[in-house]
């Protein structure tokens, strides 16, 4: 009875509670049934979850599918899928298999399961209306990750914890917080069933080698309670973690100076820009490259020709736009080159979509009516411009270069960084902010002016919109 209590304590508890929390971030209603995707492999750890959660079925109103994926990497693959749909029909619980393709030729073979276990997770929330995904990751994966992590040197630009919870990602963990003593003993308890996957000895494999050998001897001659240490270390890590990054996304856009920014919030703002600019390229860029940046600009000591960094990404840095990415070695001014921007057509330049189309003929009126009232104007997403007074329709996006000007109406030509400054454009934006040129001619600068050529009037037969769109996460 004490072992059964305790058990209740050690794994059922968490998991009720974990179910419990992530209805309420969720703001699900507790008296609906909650749809669960189980990600079971037929090992201890998913398949004490699916035991738990049987238990937990009626009195927490879960309705559970069995997710099973047959890798087909073993011999045994075969064997575990039917060990896991038969525990599936003996419970009354709905079943799907998933068997993966042939793998890849020279890919990381862990790297290429994951993805494509969580992959087919996400499908079938789509496809299956679920709530949640649930996984049985418990306290040992947590602390071999982040020692993983640790020796291996990723840690030093994210330490890459595992998450309890990703509302975003609708998937939940509810056992990381339990050890894998506890899940053997529930096994024995409980007479359940599993299945033992023998890669999980071969220590060839880096993280076998963490789990049987070196962990064991921390363990034994300096730190007992390893495992809890680096899990309950991982948590805190991964909270704060979480905050940091949660700050440097909220203010980068708007800081005028990122090296002024304190240092934790400094070189994560000059990530995130970096993969504004350049997506998923910039993202192998290190904390030790871009303190490296942060340093030299602070301390004066800014190379001529910048900084070559990881993944040929390059950054340099100007007084007045601050640091600027590109994906080649080469002058900031053209680091991104004039991209054609056919009529019709769209252009999407770094996190900038920009679109230009004709009128149709049957709104020609009503725009032309309403550009010259100026209920429409160019600080608006879109600018308009009498086709026929163009020299060609031959249009280009790009970015702004040194000494740029545009000629307006009634200003004269105005250089494109005062026009950028007055208008209060984030100095971390500037050296990527999209221009519409025409030829040699700059025709739209967005949401601040557009050129006096080729201007609408009551002769206008033929009118071209240019419209732009910033993008943002979501979109």
């Amino acid at each position: 009875m004490a072992k059964a209590n305790k058990l209740y304590q050690e794994i059922v508890l968490p998991i009720r509670s974990a179910l419990q929390m992530a209805r309420r971030q969720c703001k699900l209603d507790c008296t609906k049934e909650l749809k669960l995707i189980l990600g079971v492999s037929g090992g201890t750890d998913s398949m004490v979850m699916a035991h738990v959660l049987l238990g937990l079925r009626d009195q927490l109103k879960l309705n559970l599918i069995i997710a099973h994926v047959n890798h087909g990497f073993r011999q045994e693959s075969d064997q575990e899928e039917a060990f896991v749909k038969n525990f599936s029909e003996s419970n009354k619980v709905a079943f799907l298999v998933n068997k993966a393709p042939n793998l890849p030729a020279k890919v990381n073979l862990e790297a290429w399961a994951r993805q494509l276990r969580y992959t087919w997770f996400d499908q079938l929330l789509i496809d299956q209306d679920g709530h949640f995904v649930i996984t049985a990751h418990h306290r040992d994966d947590q602390a071999e990750t982040l020692l993983q992590r640790i020796l291996s040197g990723r840690a030093q630009t994210r330490v890459g914890t595992i998450e309890a919870f990703s509302p975003d990602k609708k998937l939940l963990r509810p056992l990381i917080t339990v050890s894998k003593t506890a899940i053997y003993e529930y096994c024995r308890e409980n007479l359940l069933a599993y299945v033992e996957d023998a890669s999980n000895n071969d220590l060839s494999l880096q993280r076998n080698y963490l789990r049987h050998n070196l962990i064991p001897q921390i363990t034994e001659r300096i730190n007992p309670s390893l495992s809890e240490s680096l899990a309950i270390f991982s948590q805190r890590i991964g909270e704060e973690e979480g905050y940091l990054w949660q700050i440097a996304a909220q203010t980068w856009h708007n800081a005028d100076d990122i090296v002024l920014m304190p240092p934790p919030i400094a070189w994560r703002s000059l990530y995130l820009k970096a993969v504004s600019v350049l997506g998923d390229e910039a993202q192998a860029l290190s904390y030790r490259s871009l303190q490296k940046c942060l340093s030299a600009v602070a301390q004066n000591r800014i190379p001529q020709k910048g900084w070559e960094l990881e993944n040929k990404v390059f950054c340099s840095y100007r007084k007045e736009d601050g640091f600027i990415f590109s994906r080649h070695l080469e002058s900031p001014d053209k680091a991104i080159s004039c991209r054609k921007l056919s009529v019709p057509g769209s252009v999407q330049l770094n996190n900038h979509i920009i679109r230009a189309e004709l009128v149709d003929a049957k709104m020609l009126a009503e725009i032309k009516a309403k550009v010259l009232s100026r209920e429409l104007s160019a600080r608006d997403e879109a600018a308009y411009f009498d086709a026929d007074l163009l020299n060609s329709l031959d249009l280009c996006v790009t970015v702004r270069g040194e000494g740029d000007n545009m000629s307006i109406f009634a200003r004269g030509r105005r250089k494109i960084k005062k026009l950028m400054q007055e208008n209060k454009i984030p100095l971390a934006e500037r050296a990527t902010y999209p221009i519409i040129r025409q030829e040699q001619e700059i025709l739209w600068l967005p949401l601040i002016a557009r050129s006096s050529l080729a201007p609408i009037s009551t002769k206008t037969k033929s009118i071209l919109i240019i419209s732009f769109q910033k993008l943002t996460s979501l979109d």
